[in-house]
């Protein structure tokens, strides 16, 4: 099973919200929180290319877009059952992302975004 790690906070409000991830290979991810479910903080998962995400870190492209655009392929969903510091692990989910519901309204960005600490370099 494919797992990512955690690798810098882009929105918080009490928990993470969005956030930034790798996998083994140096996959870039983002998660987007949805709803709880048994309990457990529940996120969105897709793999985004380098270009989109520094767009979607430097408030040129909403969020929306970021996911609908990543999610055309796979796209799935992890829990924090042990926290951000452990591996999490993905599941892949067999509908659209369109389809979902998970999808955030249009028109959210970041402002002042903190600069990422996972990518070499910066």
């Amino acid at each position: 099973m494919k797992t990512i790690q955690h690798t810098n906070t882009l929105f918080s409000c009490d928990d993470p919200q969005v956030f930034e991830a790798q996998d083994e290979t140096g996959g870039q991810y983002i998660a987007v929180a949805v709803e709880a479910q048994d309990g457990l903080d529940r996120y969105l998962v897709t793999g985004v290319g380098p270009g989109r995400l520094r767009q979607f870190r430097a408030g040129l492209l909403d969020l929306r877009s970021l996911l609908a655009e990543a999610g055309t392929g796979e796209w799935y969903m992890t829990t924090l059952a042990a926290g951000l510091n452990q591996p999490l692990m993905l599941v892949p989910q067999h509908t659209s992302i369109e389809a979902s519901g998970f999808l955030p309204d249009a028109g959210f960005v970041l402002l002042n975004a903190p600069p990422n600490q996972g990518e070499p370099g910066r």
